[in-house]
């Protein structure tokens, strides 16, 4: 079994605090827009009805990015933890796996939220 170099451990360790920061505030926005959608549900009906219903088209899909996108960042931390343990080429090929799938969320997430925000606010 080949053993990863300790100098390509030590850079991802050093960029793990980044990555679950980022998995923790994604997740935090994720719970804030999941209430932020219930309340546009249940809220009490009045004159601009239409607007709250497009607001909540809006919501409900960025919940679903939100937390994704940190469950996405959190395994990639994940990868990195087994990696950091083992220093195996198999956990590393993990780790470049994640990292690839971190940045196609990312591009998917982007494009989604450009297109929400487009629809949403040319309507609103």
């Amino acid at each position: 079994m080949t053993e990863v170099p300790a100098e390509v451990v030590n850079e991802l360790k050093r960029a793990v605090p980044w990555i679950a920061m980022m998995a923790v505030l994604y997740s935090v926005i994720g719970a804030v827009s999941l209430g932020t959608f219930v309340f546009l549900l249940i809220r009490p009906h009045g004159e601009s009805e239409e607007q709250f219903a497009l607001l909540s088209l809006e919501y409900g899909p960025m919940v679903i990015l939100y937390f994704l996108l940190g469950l996405v960042l959190a395994r990639y931390v994940r990868s990195i933890a087994i990696l950091r343990r083992t220093q195996s080429q198999e956990a590393l090929n993990h780790v470049l796996l994640q990292h690839t799938q971190v940045w196609r969320a990312a591009g998917i997430a982007t494009i989604a939220f450009v297109v929400l925000i487009l629809v949403v606010g040319t309507v609103i």
